[in-house]
C-alpha cells in the first residue's frame, strides 16, 4: 500500500513539472509572436478556439465574433494559428497587397503522390507555372 502511495506522488509531481515547463515555454514563444497579430477571443488548450465555432453553425458563430472583435481577428484552430478576415473591402485590400503570400501552397507529400508531383492548380507553388495554370483555368 505505501509503495502504490508513493509512486502515485511520484506521477503526480512528475505530470505538474512536465505542465509547468510547457507553460513557460509556450509563454515566451506566444507574446514575440502574437504582437503583431489582431485580437480575438480566449483560446484553450490544444483546441484552441474551436468550441466556440461548434454548436451552431460556423459562419454565424464567425459573424457573431466579428461583431465583438471587428473585421481582423485572431482564431487559433487547434494548433494552426488563423487570421480571419470578415470585410469583404479589408479581404479585397489585403489579398491585392499581399497575394503572393496567401498563393502559396504548403508542400505535402499526399499531394505530391496524387497529384504528380504537384503540378496541378491546386498544389503548385506561386510562380511562373501557377500563373500560366491560372490562365488556362479562367
Amino acid at each position: 500500500m505505501d509503495l502504490q502511495f508513493s509512486s502515485f506522488h511520484v506521477i503526480l509531481t512528475f505530470s505538474l513539472f512536465v505542465i509547468m515547463v510547457l507553460k513557460i515555454a509556450s509563454r515566451g514563444k506566444t507574446k514575440s509572436s502574437s504582437s503583431n497579430l489582431p485580437p480575438g477571443p480566449r483560446k484553450l488548450p490544444f483546441i484552441g478556439n474551436i468550441h466556440q465555432l461548434a454548436g451552431s453553425l460556423p459562419h454565424h458563430s464567425l459573424r457573431n465574433l466579428a461583431k465583438k472583435y471587428g473585421p481582423f481577428m485572431h482564431l487559433r484552430l487547434g494548433e494552426v494559428s488563423t487570421v480571419v478576415v470578415s470585410s469583404a473591402e479589408f479581404a479585397r485590400e489585403v489579398m491585392k497587397t499581399h497575394d503572393a503570400t496567401f498563393a502559396s501552397r504548403p508542400h505535402l507529400l499526399a499531394a505530391t503522390i496524387v497529384s504528380y508531383n504537384a503540378t496541378n492548380i491546386v498544389f503548385a507553388k506561386y510562380g511562373d507555372y501557377w500563373r500560366q495554370l491560372r490562365k488556362f483555368a479562367h
